[in-house]
């Protein structure tokens, strides 16, 4: 598989299915940092932009983790068909995964909403960035089993 061209983008089919699965593996890791923060005493409180507090509870944290790498899956998709289109997709990720951490480290009510808020960023981050290398084992894997067919 070449993606620096427009040789073989992959399958949407393939795209969504490792989009699924790093959505699921980063919901689960995103969880429990979450249950530990919470059994160590995190109140999740930030400050919203208008100077309420909030405070961030489980269902937020598994719905923003799934959109956010949904989303990374959605964005990936037209770029697999771009020359060079991955390494922009890459770039944009990191750009924007990094600056998600200004929101827990600049909002949160303390230190230790931070200290456990901004690592989830960083689970959505590498779950996201890891989405072309699983495309491209699963095309590889369908591949090989094709091949081992004939």
């Amino acid at each position: 598989m070449n993606w620096t061209g427009v040789v073989s983008p992959p399958t949407t089919s393939a795209l969504w299915r490792a989009g699924g699965a790093a959505a699921l593996v980063a919901t689960v890791v995103n969880t429990a940092l979450w249950g530990v923060g919470r059994a160590a005493g995190v109140d999740y409180r930030i400050v919203q932009p208008d100077g309420t507090l909030l405070t961030v509870d489980l269902a937020q944290v598994v719905s923003q983790t799934i959109v956010a790498i949904l989303a990374g899956t959605l964005l990936l998709w037209p770029m697999t068909h771009l020359r060079a289109g991955v390494l922009v997709w890459l770039i944009l990720a990191i750009v924007v995964g990094l600056g998600s951490l200004f929101l827990p480290i600049s909002r949160a009510q303390g230190a230790s909403t931070a200290l456990i808020l901004a690592p989830m960023h960083l689970v959505a981050l590498a779950a996201v960035l890891l989405l072309p290398g699983r495309v491209a084992f699963l095309a590889a894997y369908r591949a090989g089993a094709a091949q081992s067919a004939d």
